[in-house]
């Protein structure tokens, strides 16, 4: 029986969401099943507002003796927490974080409150090279649920070649064109193709069904919290889509991204492109030589079951934790907090309020008022975008008289 010392604060995300979400869900599930402690805390704030729940982690921490703590933010821009808070943590667990999307948000969020974790868990080697040189320890681990994304019985491979998520993320619509453009069988799936969204289960037949699985590490464009950063647009991000599709055994063909190469070995595990005539070179030479392909993809998903499935890693995972945590000796963190962190994580109140008020629950929205007030800054921008999504749009004059302010 796993010894059960390791408390998973993420949040419960929708199990049957159509695409992207399932692999943290494989967290949350195998946590539960290996007999861990999980707590959904956004549920949790909103039951028991800021100073509740911090009260509330502590005392739990406390009661059931937690060694290690593991933290994964359920919005990828999200400032739940005070930076403070977690450095208390640290003092009686060994904490550990997760970031999301750190590729969009790390000036912006994730490297300040990284000052105040033992360690950054990340997707790639990119990721863990820049926290390290912060002077943040950081490593990398990858992990799908091979339970859900796996090989079907029966399956004919009657799509030459697929592509599955959302045409919105930069310069993915243009590759597609072009290679349809080039006579190639696409078959597309997602948000703002003809086939629309799938379910998951839809998704692991198409991976199955596929001879060629496309898969793209262009990133989303600007949020409105990183609004005016157009410049990132040139990353290309490490996606967990390419252990999903090796578990249900299929061949993948990815958009190059640093550190990809550890993950899966080019040209024996999975495909490589870097440019739109390499994409179409590659598509044309694999479905016109299946034997290669088959053995490509069978030997991605011999490494994936090996190294990526999570029922097996991440027990494996959880146990190194604790043996870093017996060598851990607590010294203070030196925590620098600097403006545009402080009006972001003063701003992030606001939907907050909203939500509390929209509740019923105002004494825990006076509680983020009172941070608001603290704190001093604000992005009115951020402000009036909440504003409109949530209230003024059911008051057209008033948001036009707002506007002008704003």
């Amino acid at each position: 029986m796993n010894e059960r010392d390791t408390l998973f604060l993420f949040t419960v995300t929708d199990v049957s969401a159509p695409m992207g979400m399932d692999s943290l869900n494989s967290y949350t599930r195998e946590f539960i099943r290996s007999g861990q402690y999980f707590l959904d805390y956004p549920k949790l704030y909103a039951q028991l507002g800021n100073a509740g729940i911090e009260r509330y982690i502590l005392d739990f921490i406390e009661k059931n003796k937690i060694k290690v703590l593991i933290f994964m933010w359920a919005d990828s821009w999200g400032f739940d927490f005070r930076v403070e808070f977690f450095e208390m943590l640290r003092k009686k667990v060994f904490l550990v974080m997760m970031p999301c999307d750190w590729e969009h948000y790390f000036s912006i969020k994730d490297i300040y409150y990284a000052q105040a974790a033992d360690l950054v868990i990340v997707s790639n080697i990119v990721g863990r090279h820049i926290f390290r040189h912060y002077g943040i320890n950081a490593i990398t681990f990858h992990s799908s649920d091979a339970s859900v994304y796996r090989k079907l019985n029966g399956i004919y491979q009657d799509i030459d070649v697929s592509f599955v998520g959302s045409l919105v993320k930069y310069g993915r619509k243009e590759l597609l064109n072009y290679i349809v453009a080039n006579g190639i069988n696409l078959q597309m799936y997602g948000s703002g193709t003809p086939n629309g969204r799938v379910s998951m289960e839809k998704l692991v037949e198409i991976y199955n069904r596929s001879k060629i699985n496309l898969n793209f590490t262009g990133i989303d464009l600007p949020s409105i919290l990183t609004r005016g950063q157009k410049i990132s647009t040139r990353i290309k991000q490490f996606k967990g889509t390419i252990i999903d599709i090796a578990l249900c055994g299929g061949f993948i063909l990815t958009e190059n991204s640093v550190g990809n190469e550890e993950i899966f070995e080019p040209d024996k595990e999975f495909a490589i492109f870097n440019t739109k005539e390499k994409l179409l070179q590659k598509i044309r030479y694999y479905l016109n030589n299946e034997a290669e392909r088959n053995l490509v993809a069978e030997n991605g998903f011999q490494r994936a079951l090996k190294n990526y499935a999570v029922s097996t890693a991440l027990p494996i995972f959880l146990q190194k934790l604790r043996e870093m945590n017996k060598e851990k000796i607590y010294t203070p963190s030196k925590i620098i907090l600097d403006e545009v962190f402080l009006r972001n994580y003063a701003t992030y109140r606001f939907p907050l309020i909203l939500k509390f008020i929209s509740s019923g629950k105002y004494s825990f929205a006076l509680e983020e008022l009172v941070i608001i007030f603290k704190i001093r800054k604000m992005d009115f921008y951020i402000v009036w975008y909440y504003l409109k999504r949530n209230f003024l749009d059911k008051f057209p004059r008033l948001a036009k008289l707002l506007k002008r302010f704003f």
